[in-house]
């Protein structure tokens, strides 16, 4: 019975660690979005109308020309930025639309530093040195820190 048992208990382990790791991955990319540079504890649901730099909204610190390019989820763009759902939809329409060969140099799925390089560099600058630098020095350590 238990040599029956123990590859579901495997799968059923690797199935928990991926979840958690796309958890993890996604509360990163909240913690250091939006002007926020922090660990997991700094991803906050900010007041939706309280954008950094009067631009960049929501818990992924989003743009209205990203939320559009993501399809427009919602009914509103600041509505959206203040429902978690509506913002994670918005974040996985991004993501899926970029997670491609001619942008990431394979079709998807895309790893977690693909998905943080997309959102906050864009298709076209995911190996670029800015872009180097704040996975490098504010992603990679809340990652870490976990």
């Amino acid at each position: 019975m238990l040599k029956m048992l123990l590859p579901l208990m495997t799968v059923l382990l690797l199935w928990q660690r991926a979840a958690s790791m796309e958890e993890l991955c996604r509360e990163c990319l909240c913690a250091n979005s939006g002007g926020r540079i922090g660990d997991v504890a700094s991803c906050v649901m900010p007041v939706s109308t309280d954008c950094l730099d009067g631009v960049y909204c929501g818990p992924y610190g989003m743009t209205i020309q990203y939320w559009m390019d993501a399809g427009q989820p919602g009914d509103n763009f600041f509505d959206c930025m203040g429902d978690w759902s509506c913002a994670n939809k918005t974040l996985d329409n991004y993501v899926n639309k970029y997670c491609q060969t001619m942008f990431v140099g394979h079709s998807a799925p895309c790893s977690c530093e693909e998905q943080v390089r997309l959102h906050h560099c864009g298709p076209y600058s995911i190996h670029a040195a800015f872009c180097n630098t704040f996975y490098d020095n504010y992603f990679e350590p809340c990652i870490r820190s976990a």
